[in-house]
């Protein structure tokens, strides 16, 4: 009986260590969501960014997301957006379920912040439309649905970024 108990103890450990290393990602995914900040320009313009002083691993993060661009202001925002969702996402949920609440993240409504999306990263457009993602032979649809697709595609691409640098800094 003893052996019993003893596989019985090493299973709650097992499940136990992996409950911390769930709270540890989502802790992290909170850190990075407080992270980002509001600001506004001179010019009366609003914008996110991160805050002074954010660890370099959440700067990488956000560098990578921007695929080694210059800094782009409709990716800060699909960057804070996705922080968001996994810092909402329940507290023990792990890399799968992170990963399945970016199918959750609603993309801007207002047809002005698709288009600024649109006039930096059309290119998601054109790739949505290879993917088969947007069907042009629809006459319901237009272009603004195009613009959608091409936006999730990005917001996905942008999730699974940040969720890989997450995943890396939790592992150390």
């Amino acid at each position: 009986m003893q052996p019993a108990r003893s596989l019985y103890g090493s299973q709650m450990k097992a499940r136990d260590a992996m409950k911390t290393t769930e709270s540890t990602l989502h802790k992290l995914a909170t850190e990075l969501s407080q992270a980002f900040e509001h600001k506004t320009r001179s010019n009366g313009d609003d914008y996110v960014c991160l805050k002074n002083g954010s660890p370099q691993w959440m700067q990488d993060a956000i560098h990578e997301a921007h695929e080694n661009l210059l800094p782009n202001d409709a990716i800060y925002s699909l960057c804070e957006r996705v922080a968001d969702c996994f810092a909402d996402a329940d507290e023990e949920s792990g890399e799968e379920e992170l990963r399945e609440a970016l199918d959750e993240i609603e993309i801007p409504p207002y047809t002005k912040d698709r288009m600024v999306w649109f006039a930096q990263n059309w290119e998601y457009c054109d790739r949505a439309i290879a993917d088969g993602l947007w069907n042009s032979d629809n006459p319901k649809t237009d272009v603004t649905e195009l613009v959608a697709c091409g936006m999730m595609l990005h917001l996905r691409e942008i999730g699974e970024t940040i969720l890989a640098a997450l995943v890396k800094q939790e592992r150390g």
